[in-house]
């Protein structure tokens, strides 16, 4: 059995970044990350775009922090170790391979795993998801013996992945069960434009259609849709949503949305004592972000709050694409459907929507551009809006670009 003073689950950003401000307040006490992946922790957006489209990037090149940061630190990673159950009476994480660990104080931040579609076929060589960097250097590694990819979804993961492939020449076509990219953000505007991203690159997209079978004995040879389309491939990426990795807490006494994401207040703490949770799987104020950003920089902060800092965490939601060359940038609260109104740059074919709340007030801006530094600007001056609760009446566009 083992015991640390802080013990932080899952293997990805939030628990390194809660481990960096646990060590710049603490220095000496135990400090443990437990991962169920076998590789170190990794930064996520790398895996669908620098780990497909560069060879020389190895998956160490994608890792959150140099490997010394472990050593340096005195932080114990655990590898290999997938928890099973909470015990928070005896203050315990048990490991599917019967492991006890013993905690303090204990962060949850287990992230997400891909969705795999439910149908006949899904096992099959050639049929790929894409959530780990072996997932994503098993998908490089099949671009060497294959000329096509079909990509089944229209998200983040798939519009990203899609772009890789057209830059390394990739026949590369999108199905999409619904009628337009990128669902769950933004105007259809917003997805047209996308769209027509993709389409420039090459890539096919076939909406409102989705995969009933994959055919092939060992390996993947064709895929058969609900239209009746037979699509001849070898090699397909499975990028039609994640689900939480959060079934282990059934019996911990947390209890979780609907969803199955842990409620967490202001400072990321659970309802039970001595435990925090950050990343894809908290949800404050009925609000859980699913991006990279959100969750380094809710573990910092649940990091800080573990050692004993006590500040309200009041950052404004951010979330990020590159799409090859084509970079999107949202801040604040944005779901599907249409801005209050939109603004137009002269340049870098720049546009903002602005999204507003019942009384008026900024509270969503995604923008979308060919400059980054642009967006950038554009970022930091809708998060002052959105801070202040300000009108979003009269707002021009030279109040996001020239700040």
């Amino acid at each position: 059995m083992s015991r640390f003073t802080y013990l932080c689950i899952g293997g990805g950003v939030a628990s390194v970044s809660a481990c960096k401000s646990i060590r710049q307040l603490d220095q000496t006490s135990s400090l443990a990350i437990v991962t169920d992946e076998r590789t170190h922790p990794v930064d996520r957006p790398p895996l669908s775009k620098q780990l497909l489209m560069k060879d020389d990037w190895t998956g160490e090149d994608a890792e959150s922090v140099d490997r010394n940061f472990y050593h340096d630190h005195k932080v114990e990673l655990i590898k290999g170790q997938c928890a099973e159950k909470l015990d928070p009476a005896s203050k315990s994480v048990v490991t599917v391979e019967g492991r006890v660990i013993q905690y303090e104080k204990l962060l949850i931040a287990t992230g997400l795993r891909s969705k795999h579609l439910k149908v006949p076929g899904n096992r099959l060589g050639g049929v790929h998801t894409l959530r780990s960097v072996n997932d994503a250097l098993a998908l490089r590694e099949a671009f060497k013996s294959q000329r096509d990819l079909v990509i089944l979804g229209g998200g983040f993961i798939a519009v990203e992945v899609a772009a890789a492939a057209r830059s390394r020449g990739f026949e590369t076509t999108l199905i999409v069960k619904g009628n337009r990219l990128l669902p769950g953000l933004g105007s259809d505007a917003f997805a047209s434009a996308v769209h027509g991203v993709l389409e420039s690159l090459g890539a096919k997209i076939i909406y409102n259609d989705e995969a009933v079978f994959f055919a092939g004995s060992k390996v993947l040879r064709s895929i058969h849709t609900k239209t009746d389309r037979e699509i001849p491939t070898g090699l397909a990426l499975v990028a039609v949503g994640s689900e939480l990795n959060t079934d282990w807490l059934a019996e911990s006494g947390l209890v979780l949305t609907e969803e199955g994401a842990i409620p967490v207040d202001r400072h990321l703490r659970t309802a039970l004592p001595s435990i925090w949770a950050a990343g894809d799987i908290a949800s404050m104020n009925g609000i859980r972000i699913e991006h990279h950003l959100n969750a380094k920089w809710q573990g910092a902060h649940a990091g800080a709050e573990m050692v004993g800092s006590q500040s309200l965490y009041d950052r404004v939601p951010y979330v990020y694409s590159d799409i090859g060359d084509f970079h999107v940038n949202a801040r604040g609260k944005i779901g599907p459907g249409e801005p209050a109104f939109t603004l137009e740059g002269k340049q870098e074919g720049l546009r903002i929507e602005v999204y507003t709340d019942e009384v008026g007030a900024v509270s969503g801006v995604l923008s979308w551009s060919t400059s980054d530094p642009l967006l950038d600007r554009v970022s930091q001056a809708a998060e002052t809006l959105i801070q202040r609760d300000l009108p979003a009446e009269g707002l021009c566009i030279e109040d996001f670009t020239d700040y």
